[in-house]
């Protein structure tokens, strides 16, 4: 399908429930059953790992010396499952849980479990899909759907409008980045006040949504939470819990309790985001959510 436009446009609330209704259809009628979050009646799904924080001091900072040093140079980057899973001589695979990848944490916290480079490895963040990757899927969903430039984001009321959250390198574990974003460039200037009419709410099985509308090609630029109308003062806004093209070739769920974002779509939408570099994705099936729900560990592999 060909893209229509490539320009991000202007985020709105809707005032209504009505552009999520098809998803009543298509999802369990009671929390905790299959596909209480994830749609049925796709032909194809992929599940896109959620990258992982890691970081170390940076010369001539060790660290022995880092959590006392008033100001503490380190150095981070967001990498694959694949990549920390190797650290510790695992395997990914389809579906795994990224709790089965969390290092050991030690007694004492100057001295945390690092790789042979110095690296110490945060936690797969759950409910939550960083810009920057987000951004590359984007670009992928927009290539295939008729509508990219009219969609649908729906949001976590839990979250609350206007109140990003913000996550450490690793939660309990990371003393240093205790308030942080897991990508650099995406906090902008001072967002400003915004008055417009509350949006409308989905219920949905055990979770309600705020309805705003939002092609896919919004999300294309990672600077898109600065222009979101649930951002926070700073410019600062979490990533959305649905998303869909006015033709609802497919969509796109970042469940609040889920380590990974499940896209469900055509064949061919699997395949471009299975070969997109930068993706880190792998192909499930429909019962994806029964693996997820699973105790770590008991993943059916």
């Amino acid at each position: 399908m060909n893209v229509h436009n490539n320009t991000p446009g202007t985020f709105a609330a809707l005032s209504s429930d009505e552009a999520g209704r098809w998803l009543h259809a298509r999802l369990a009628t009671s929390f905790g059953a299959p596909n209480t979050f994830v749609p049925r009646g796709f032909e194809a799904y992929a599940r896109i790992l959620h990258p992982i924080l890691r970081d170390r001091p940076k010369a001539p900072e060790t660290w022995e010396t880092v959590l006392t040093s008033e100001t503490p140079a380190m150095e981070d980057e967001l990498v694959s499952w694949a990549t920390v899973a190797a650290v510790q001589g695992k395997r990914v695979e389809r579906y795994s849980h990224g709790a089965e990848l969390v290092p050991p944490v030690g007694i004492d916290p100057s001295k945390p479990w690092v790789d042979a480079q110095g690296w110490r490895y945060g936690e797969t963040e759950e409910g939550f899909l960083d810009a920057h990757t987000l951004a590359r899927v984007a670009v992928i969903l927009s290539r295939h759907t008729s509508t990219p430039a009219n969609g649908v984001a729906a949001l976590w009321e839990g979250w609350g409008s206007g109140n990003s959250v913000r996550y450490s390198s690793s939660k309990a574990r990371n003393v240093l980045n205790t308030i942080r974003w897991l990508t650099e460039g995406v906090r902008a200037k001072a967002h400003p006040a915004q008055s417009l009419a509350p949006p409308g709410r989905l219920e949905l099985p055990g979770r309600t949504h705020r309805l705003y509308s939002a092609g896919i090609t919004e999300f294309t630029d990672p600077e898109w939470p600065s222009r979101a109308p649930w951002a926070d003062a700073e410019g600062d806004a979490h990533s959305p819990n649905i998303l869909w093209p006015a033709d609802r070739a497919w969509v796109l769920v970042t469940e609040v309790d889920y380590d990974s974002t499940i896209v469900g779509g055509s064949r061919a939408l699997m395949g471009a985001l299975l070969a997109s570099p930068g993706v880190e994705a792998l192909e499930v099936g429909e019962d994806i959510e029964e693996y997820l729900l699973m105790a770590p560990g008991d993943n059916g592999n």
